[in-house]
């Protein structure tokens, strides 16, 4: 059959249309199949993958606290809301020297006897120490007479002062101490500096945005994360694990167990059922707790400065657990470390003493 040469042409550039157009279809899909898994990929790299060395119901929490006044006594809870801080409440006030700089037990210990706790409706806070009248303030949340620029570890933020009542009522503990205290005592001298004769309680300012310490937060924005009066991080995790360890080498060793408890490491999430001391450092990258899944990213190893040696009961100071711990785990920095910091994803849910805790490691 003899075609008409125009027929013949016409037939070609079909079939080469048809051909581009498959080659674009395929080149298409191949991009797509890309995205998708390259979308998957980053996903696993955010998020993990579940430990298969760990069943769903192994971890379990079984402490929730939080420290309403920066370095002060902690609270024990059954259950915690999530917000856009950490732990509801954790953290929220410091005192501040007459340079507007924080006050932490690393300087004063017996912050550790100073109690703070919240009346029902969450508008009084409630103090009390031992050998003072317990003292009920009004919580001021915000006021443009009373905020002031405080400092955090060289950072500035935004604050409220809580008035002169608890000022007064601090200076009257702050004597206290110095009463039964000497000049001559080293880890008390600082005690009778003038810096702390005119301490402040202050709160943060409700709007204030406190960014996460940079670099060690996954994510687009991690920039979006924020924290209160807390050293760096939101959230403080800890194992029973890794705890029952270091109580293992100070009954070993020469120094005697002490009266060391947890609490020392002052963490706000505790955990048990890990199997093994210090896994939370190897490969821990996230967990999901609850039944409403709630994540927290595992950012970095916590630390540890000369505060865990401060008697949580008793507001003293010794040398333990931190002397035992520098003999036997250091970081490959050479750094002494306990615990981990966390960051928590979601900005809102509940966590309660019991919840399971699912844990992925790094894909």
């Amino acid at each position: 059959i003899k075609m008409d040469p125009s027929e013949l042409k016409l037939e070609h550039e079909t079939l080469s249309l048809l051909l581009v157009l498959n080659c674009i279809v395929l080149v298409l899909s191949l991009l797509f199949g890309y995205f998708i898994y390259q979308k998957i990929l980053s996903k696993k790299q955010l998020n993990g993958i579940l430990d298969p060395s760990l069943s769903s119901n192994s971890i379990t929490v079984t402490q929730l606290i939080i420290y309403p006044i920066k370095s002060c006594s902690g609270i024990s809870l059954n259950s915690v809301n999530l917000t856009s801080t950490g732990f509801e409440n954790d953290r929220l006030f410091m005192f501040i020297d007459s340079n507007q700089n924080f006050i932490s037990q690393r300087k004063l210990p017996f912050l550790a006897t100073v109690q703070a706790n919240f009346s029902p409706c969450n508008s009084n806070l409630i103090l009390s120490a031992p050998h003072i009248n317990s003292l009920t303030i009004p919580i001021i949340k915000s006021s443009s007479s009373d905020s002031k620029v405080v400092t955090i570890w060289g950072e500035s933020c935004n604050a409220v002062d809580q008035g002169d009542l608890i000022a007064h009522w601090f200076q009257m503990l702050l004597e206290n101490q110095r009463k039964s205290r000497s000049k001559s005592e080293k880890q008390y001298s600082e005690l009778f500096l003038p810096v702390y004769n005119n301490v402040r309680l202050v709160r943060i300012e409700e709007r204030f945005h406190r960014s996460i310490e940079y670099g060690f937060v996954r994510g687009n924005n991690p920039q979006k994360h924020q924290v209160s009066f807390a050293d760096g991080y939101p959230i403080l995790l800890a194992t029973e694990e890794s705890f029952t360890e270091v109580k293992k080498h100070l009954s070993d060793g020469e120094h005697g167990e002490e009266d060391v408890d947890i609490g020392r490491f002052r963490a706000n999430l505790v955990v048990k059922g890990s199997g093994k001391a210090w896994i939370e450092d190897v490969n821990w990258f996230r967990l999901e707790i609850g039944k409403e899944k709630l994540s927290f990213q595992v950012c970095k190893k916590c630390e540890r400065c000369k505060l865990p040696t401060v008697d949580q009961k008793t507001g003293v100071m010794g040398t333990e657990p931190m002397k035992t711990l520098s003999e036997f785990h250091k970081d490959s920095e050479g750094k002494v470390c306990f615990g981990q910091n966390l960051v928590n994803e979601h900005k809102k849910g509940v966590i309660s003493v019991g919840d399971s805790v699912r844990v992925f490691v790094r894909s």
